[in-house]
């Protein structure tokens, strides 16, 4: 609907794709309504929720305040070639779903999810970059208020250390430098936090609808996103050990993750089916396959020591991150020396999921060889982060 309003649209196109918009919209707001029992608060008050929480809110205001500086600017080296490609794919998206998938996957990426959203800015703002950025924005308040509830509620935290946890995204050097900085990879971090909180919330349709947004944002997402359910299934399986391995495998063939997963794989393989292949991503045209193994080659598989030596530096030094190790290092040495005293419950299926999501991104970004590049880190600032949370459970625990 958005591009309805940008210079490129087609009149009759466009008038049938208005109509269907507003039928599709409405049909939705009216069944999510009666299916979801929405209730007004009749008490709802502002100043309550700011009083109760107001660590939080000065931190989300800082942290949207100071990023509204960035709205205009950040355009360059591969952030310019990226929104180069968004600016060309709205002005030739001519509202059929071939214009959407052959022009809005930049760079031959699958970033559809992220490239749905901040194409809105574009059609609305066209080659001011800071319509873009402002829905990046959007994302990212909407992020920072799902992580303190993930911290506070799912986590048990207090509400001071969940606030803290949430600045300490929000304001690493790494996630706060390049907001204005055109990527997909940041979308990877935002699109991960929804998909983690509307699964806590139970929320199924969101969880479905953002996981496919994550799973479409780079190759990458696809793989964290598999890992991120194995966890879930684990975690289910040993809630249920102690009953028998049919019993088990049945309860868990009962979670509607797994068939949301399903169905999620499915948009993928029917993209590949489209492209031809697993990706169409290549750096060089006329390149080989990028899934060769070569411990001396470029943008393929392999081992080279050199290069797993500075992804360990980027993930875990570089950007004051060495900070946030040894504090989570130190946690997890207190809780082996007094967990007898401790009696650890964590929420499983988060623990579970983050740990293998972690695992799963740091082999991949060691083991494929391609361009050192920091921002494609923005995901290992949230996981690690995540796990400092889960350890300052235990530390919670333990000097109370």
């Amino acid at each position: 609907m958005s591009a309805i309003y940008s210079s490129s649209w087609k009149v009759v196109r466009a008038n049938w794709m208005m109509l269907e918009g507003i039928l599709i919209i409405g049909s939705i707001v009216a069944l999510s309504y009666k299916l979801g029992k929405f209730k007004i608060e009749k008490n709802f008050e502002i100043e309550k929720i700011i009083k109760k929480n107001w660590l939080f809110c000065l931190i989300f205001l800082g942290s949207i305040l100071i990023r509204i500086s960035q709205l205009t600017g950040g355009i360059i080296w591969d952030a310019g070639e990226y929104y180069g490609r968004l600016i060309t794919a709205t002005e030739k998206f001519d509202f059929s779903l071939t214009a959407f998938l052959d022009n809005f996957n930049l760079a031959n990426h699958p970033n559809y999810g992220y490239t749905f959203f901040t194409g809105i800015g574009e059609f609305l703002f066209p080659r001011k970059v800071w319509g873009v950025n402002l829905v990046v924005l959007i994302l990212t308040a909407f992020a920072l208020v799902f992580l303190y509830r993930i911290f506070n509620k799912y986590l048990k935290l207090n509400k001071t250390t969940s606030s803290l946890l949430c600045g300490l995204f929000s304001f690493s050097p790494l996630v706060l430098g390049t907001s204005g900085y055109y990527n997909p990879d940041y979308g990877i971090a935002l699109f991960f936090i929804f998909i983690m909180y509307f699964f806590l919330e139970k929320k199924y349709i969101l969880f479905t609808f953002w996981s496919i947004c994550f799973v479409f944002t780079k190759e990458v997402s696809a793989i964290i996103y598999f890992f991120f359910i194995v966890g879930i299934l684990m975690a289910k399986f040993l809630e249920k050990k102690d009953e028998k391995v049919g019993n088990s495998f049945f309860i868990i063939f009962k979670n509607p993750v797994i068939y949301i997963s399903i169905i999620v794989g499915l948009f993928y393989l029917g993209y590949m089916k489209y492209i031809g292949g697993i990706t169409k991503w290549k750096q060089v045209e006329g390149a080989g396959s990028n899934f060769t193994w070569n411990n001396d080659g470029f943008n393929c598989f392999g081992f080279n020591r050199e290069y797993v030596i500075l992804k360990f530096q980027q993930m875990f030094i570089e950007n004051y991150r060495w900070i946030i190790i040894i504090l989570a290092f130190f946690g997890c040495l207190l809780i082996l020396l007094f967990k007898k005293k401790l009696n650890l419950s964590v929420n499983k299926y988060l623990l579970f999921s983050i740990v293998l999501s972690l695992l799963s991104y740091i082999c991949f970004n060691c083991l494929y060889i391609t361009f050192a590049l920091v921002r494609y880190n923005y995901i290992s600032d949230l996981l690690i982060i995540i796990v400092l949370g889960a350890v300052s459970i235990f530390l919670c625990k333990l000097f109370s």
